[in-house]
């Protein structure tokens, strides 16, 4: 079951399913050989992923989360320079600057975080499986930035943007199964992954709807 767990956590960070069982037995921890007892060695999740944040540059959550806060700010008709500032906090919300990993750069934390979506940063920061923690992939800190930083017109395209990604990732990980929720069946994961998911575009919906109504009493 720990196998299978961080088999999951690395494909909800985009490594390729033929690559996930290398990359677990290439950062194992032991003799690099296998041996009767120990087998290939001791997992160890926390260096899979540090090789998983050195060479993935998947560019699909960046794009995903820059175009579902494009459309969310498109659809509620908001001005170019609030589509163009959601879709960037999208984009960057949800993949982060993916092309660090592929640069070659030290394996520090900040270069983690910087490269990956915010979604998985509770990997990073505390290590294991805390990014599949249920109040984590829920609508929880969506709704937090809309009613703290989207109250205000300068901040607002950040928590869009953020609602935004948060709903891409969720979709992506119930429809793909990379993301599975602790301590819930595979169906009621899902389901409240979608439920999240939607209820994080609902936001972002609202949030859109604020700033057009703000636009029109500053045409006033």
């Amino acid at each position: 079951p720990h196998v299978a767990g961080a088999a999951a956590v690395l494909l909800s960070r985009g490594v390729p399913a033929a690559r996930v069982r290398d990359t677990l037995l290439e950062s194992a921890r032991g003799s690099g050989t296998w041996d009767e007892k120990y087998g290939h060695g001791q997992l160890d999740l926390a260096a899979a992923l540090g090789q998983t944040t050195r060479s993935s540059s998947s560019p699909v959550p960046f794009l995903l989360g820059g175009i579902f806060a494009f459309l969310l700010a498109q659809m509620a008709g908001t001005s170019a320079a609030f589509r163009a500032k959601s879709t960037l906090a999208g984009a960057l919300a949800g993949g982060g600057l993916f092309f660090l990993g592929a640069l070659g750069l030290p394996d520090l934390m900040v270069v983690r975080l910087l490269s990956t979506g915010l979604v998985h940063w509770p990997e990073i920061l505390f290590g294991g499986g805390w990014m599949h923690f249920p109040l984590w992939l829920s609508a929880a800190l969506p709704m937090g930035l809309a009613f703290t930083l989207g109250a205000y017109h300068k901040t607002r395209p950040v928590a869009l943007g953020v609602a935004a990604a948060f709903a891409a990732t969720l979709f992506h990980g119930a429809a793909t199964g990379a993301l599975a929720p602790w301590w819930m069946p595979v169906m009621l994961g899902q389901a409240w992954l979608a439920m999240n998911a939607t209820f994080s575009v609902l936001l972002g919906m609202g949030m859109a709807g604020t700033e057009i109504l703000e636009q029109m009493e500053r045409r006033r």
